[in-house]
């Protein structure tokens, strides 16, 4: 089963019957290859590759069988992915798409409810989060403490590698990080301009909806995951940004 990463649009293998090894790193990434996986996901039916160690090699080291069909995934919204059947005989025959069309469908199935049961999760799981935060903040002394406890919830549940919330100085036109999942930051007491368009913290208070702000590229990362801030709305004006950093 090869799963599209929604960023890259590349395929990767995230499960697997029959291999001895299953590689992590994206698959068919050849032009030939690349152009086999792209005529794959286009089409409604199963698509046979006869001939793997001559035509696809890198595919046929995966499989490590002479010939495969691919079941394009079509989901509700987009193209899921691939399924890759190896098979020793050429495939071929009028009963293909008859045979391996269920197949397909029942993949589409699992993968589509997979991902909606997530949603509902991730959904019921923010809920708790935030009435958790409202308690403690509406109970605690310490702001802050109750902003860090919240932090820190927020990270393991997006699984971010920082969680901070930044407050808006309006006196000062500044904003301050006040907590933060990792408390040694906030020892910098860090602040930054509202008019810095380029930190997430300031961009981001005034904006509509989260902003997406990609990292700068570091060695030996090719897809360096991006920071999301979120401004957050009093009645009328910004009172800060929450910023998932990674």
């Amino acid at each position: 089963l090869l799963q599209t990463n929604p960023r890259t649009g590349l395929l990767h293998a995230t499960s697997a019957f029959g291999l001895d090894y299953l590689p992590t790193s994206p698959w068919l990434t050849v032009d030939t290859e690349m152009r086999l996986a792209e005529a794959a996901r286009s089409a409604d039916t199963p698509v046979p590759a006869p001939d793997l160690p001559t035509r696809y090699p890198g595919l046929a080291s995966h499989l490590g069988t002479r010939h495969a069909v691919l079941l394009p995934l079509a989901g509700l919204d987009t193209t899921l992915g691939l399924v890759i059947i190896g098979v020793d005989k050429e495939p071929s025959g009028h009963d293909l798409e008859a045979t391996l069309a269920p197949v397909a469908d029942a993949f589409v199935l699992a993968l589509e409810r997979l991902r909606l049961q997530r949603d509902a999760d991730l959904q019921h799981d923010v809920r708790l989060l935030l009435q958790d935060f409202s308690q403690r903040v509406s109970s605690a002394l310490n702001l802050r403490a109750g902003l860090e406890i919240f932090c820190d919830g927020a990270a393991r549940l997006f699984g971010a590698d920082r969680v901070s919330v930044w407050l808006h100085d309006r006196q000062h036109r500044e904003v301050v990080l006040d907590a933060s999942s990792d408390p040694r930051s906030v020892a910098h007491a860090a602040r930054i301009s509202t008019e810095d368009h380029h930190h997430p913290g300031a961009h981001a208070m005034r904006s509509d909806r989260a902003q997406i702000y990609d990292r700068t590229p570091e060695p030996g990362i090719d897809d360096p995951v991006p920071d999301v801030a979120v401004g957050v709305k009093g009645r009328r004006r910004g009172r800060g940004t929450l910023v998932f950093e990674g």
